[in-house]
């Protein structure tokens, strides 16, 4: 239900920005009324999917296990749609014995390599300001030369947390002191990795194996990207935090819960038709049938100098228009 199980020892005063639960947003779906809210929406929560049945070219089924009453139950719609992440969507394709022609299922998993540090911004910066936050992106991205995007985060600490109580608001205020907490982010693009897979190799409530290496990129442009790193804080006016340094630090493997491409989406001719060449075709749809597909990061041939969201968003929404139209 949870994109990251957050866990932070620490401090449990705050609530990270980045974490949402799929649960939540449909529950509030559930409370809209209207065509796009409870009148076509039906949730069916503390059910893990365990399976697809499929009859021929079609998906017939949807197997899940009902945790409460600790029992199996299946659902039947004209259209199935996987859209569990990049791992259990993998993991469920591969314990529904989904036909692979390409056996690219569960193959090419990647996550882009992220660059980082935090500095701050003292009282006599230009921009300082203690009670802000905000986001720039910088776009030096050509493709090429210059495979990464750059964030500027300015008031980290409120952009990557909220405080819920205006106590703790205030102690974080008195513990940081006089100075605005901003980081420097670098995002790089990466292309999928064939060796890096996830394999269901246990019954459904066992967890998948996966393995991924890190993208060869980022270490090629370590030095490229410092640099640029130095130039942005110095114009800035920002200083090391205390008992820190200003070195530009690598993200963990899956850190970011931005992985993608465990069911990669085929790649298109000039005349709009599909190579066949992944998992899912251009409308998504799983090679070989007529009414399975999948809309998660898993569908991604590749690895974004970005956060995936937005272009999630996009093929969601350009997935429902097609849906309208062949169903």
């Amino acid at each position: 239900p949870m994109a990251v199980q957050y866990s932070n020892p620490q401090d449990l005063s705050t609530v990270p920005t980045g974490m949402f639960s799929t649960a939540d947003l449909l529950t509030e779906s559930m409370l809209t009324n209207g065509p796009q809210g409870n009148q076509h929406l039906f949730i069916n929560l503390n059910h893990p999917v365990s399976r697809v049945e499929t009859q021929g070219n079609r998906a017939t089924r949807v197997v899940a296990y009902d945790l409460i009453a600790q029992q199996e139950r299946s659902y039947q719609a004209k259209t199935v749609v996987l859209a569990a992440g990049t791992v259990e969507s993998a993991k469920i394709a591969q314990l529904s014995g989904l036909a692979d022609p390409t056996n690219k299922i569960g193959v090419g998993i990647t996550d882009h390599p992220i660059y980082f540090t935090h500095f701050a911004l003292p009282v006599t910066a230009d921009l300082y300001d203690p009670n802000s936050t905000s986001k720039v992106l910088l776009q030096p991205n050509d493709g090429t030369t210059r495979p990464y995007n750059i964030v500027l985060e300015f008031g980290a600490d409120f952009n990557q947390g909220r405080y819920v109580d205006l106590d703790l608001l205030d102690r974080h205020r008195r513990e940081k002191g006089n100075v605005m907490l901003c980081e420097i982010v670098f995002l790089m693009d990466a292309p999928l990795i064939e060796q890096n897979t996830v394999q269901q190799v246990g019954p459904a409530y066992a967890k998948p194996v996966v393995q991924m290496q890190p993208s060869p990129l980022g270490g090629q442009y370590y030095g490229e990207m410092s640099a640029i790193k130095d130039q942005l804080i110095a114009a800035l006016g920002g200083q090391p935090l205390v008992n820190n340094d200003l070195s530009l630090k690598g993200a963990g493997l899956g850190g970011v819960a931005h992985e993608v491409g465990s069911l990669r989406m085929s790649g298109e001719t000039e005349d709009g038709q599909s190579l066949n060449d992944g998992v899912v075709d251009t409308n998504l749809k799983f090679l070989g049938y007529d009414n399975l597909y999948a809309c998660d990061l898993s569908v991604f041939p590749s690895s974004p100098a970005a956060n995936p969201t937005l272009t999630l968003a996009a093929i969601a929404i350009r997935l429902a228009e097609h849906l309208k139209e062949v169903v």
